[in-house]
């Protein structure tokens, strides 16, 4: 008996756990998750350094920094697509014309 409910509360967490990662958020920023890492500094660095001195006469503390975040939030995910379907998406094509180091065959070695 104890087998079965063992194996029962593994299948739902199961459940549970495929529900969790299927969602499509997650699914979303994982497949854009390299270009937002790639981006993110950068983008944050531009925001702080050009953006923050226009608007900081008009806002201040943190709603200042509320739209520092959303607004480099927003710009770094449209990026990341961008980068994703220009410059990820081509390369995983091309790489189909190329074989895997594995499948060349091995170079001679000297016998010294």
């Amino acid at each position: 008996m104890r087998q079965i409910s063992w194996l029962r509360k593994t299948n739902q967490f199961k459940y549970k756990l495929d529900r969790a990662l299927g969602n499509r958020v997650l699914i979303f920023f994982g497949a854009y998750s390299y270009g937002l890492y790639l981006i993110h500094y950068g983008v944050d660095t531009a925001a702080r350094a050009f953006v923050q001195p226009l608007i900081q006469p008009y806002l201040t503390g943190n709603r200042l920094r509320l739209l520092i975040a959303a607004g480099g939030l927003a710009t770094s995910v449209g990026l990341a697509v961008l980068m994703h379907r220009l410059v990820e998406q081509p390369a995983l094509r091309l790489k189909r014309h190329f074989k895997s180091p594995s499948a060349m065959p091995a170079s001679p070695q000297r016998i010294a």
